[in-house]
Order: structure tokens, then sequence, then C-alpha cells
């Protein structure tokens, strides 16, 4: 698995995160910046390090190799939990995996150099991979 999709270090004597609201639109990330086409989640919610890399790997193989995928999102928001039977108390758990919070509207993902079919059939396959509802969005006068 690439681990560009997550921190590689984190400072030992930061408060450990709590997850937070996701509540309303996004505002920023909403519109295409620098590819023709996009994948925009229509829903909040966390996308998780592995989502995010099963993703990038069907895109990858829809696509041929050919144009190039640009991540909007970063897996950078920790997500803490305790291991099974274990009694209550003691404190917080280490973390378990890191997650990315997106807002409803924000765009994940941006794709260029590709044809619409193409590019359609490569969000269409990495759209399944995703734990959240999203939609296909295209820069106007491609």
């Amino acid at each position: 698995m690439n681990e560009f999709l997550v921190p590689k270090k984190r400072k030992n004597n930061r408060r450990k995160a709590q997850r937070g609201v996701l509540k309303g639109l996004s505002s920023a990330g909403s519109t295409l910046s620098n590819g023709d086409y996009g994948l925009r989640v229509i829903e909040s919610g966390y996308i998780t390090s592995n989502q995010l890399e099963a993703v990038r790997v069907a895109a990858r193989k829809a696509t041929n190799r050919v144009g190039s995928i640009i991540f909007k999102v970063i897996a950078s928001h920790p997500i803490s939990g305790k291991p099974l039977e274990v009694r209550m108390g003691s404190g917080k758990g280490p973390v378990k995996f890191n997650t990315a919070p997106v807002r409803a509207g924000k765009i994940i993902f941006e794709l260029c150099g590709v044809s619409r079919k193409v590019a359609y059939d490569a969000f269409n396959r990495a759209r399944h991979k995703l734990g959240l509802k999203s939609s296909f969005v295209e820069r106007i006068g491609v």
C-alpha cells in the first residue's frame, strides 16, 4: 500500500484528535481547479486511507495509466480505538487508522488527459470503493 496518503509522523506531545462534527456543505474545494473531470462527494463522512488507495488503483486500471489523477484530500485525521475485550477506563486507545473528513459537495479527485467516456468509466469504478455517495462532475466547455 502506498503511504503517501497518510502523514509520515505525528508529534508525541500532541493531544489525541476527536472526531468532530461534519455538518453543512463544503465551501473550499467544491469546484474543479486542475483537472477536466472530478468525483464529488454528495454526503458528509470519513474516507479511510485504504479507501483512497482502492480508489486510486481502480481509477488507474480503468484509464490504462493514461492521464493524471489529482488527489484533493489526504487522510490526515487519526481515529483511535481500544482493543477488543478491554475494560472501561484507563484512557484513550492508540491510533487505529487515519481518515479524511469530507463535507458534502467537496471534490476529492480530479482527472485530466483522458476522454469523457474513459473518465466516467474510471470514476464509476472508483465510486464503488468509497463508503459515501458521490457523483461525476466535468468542466464546462471540455
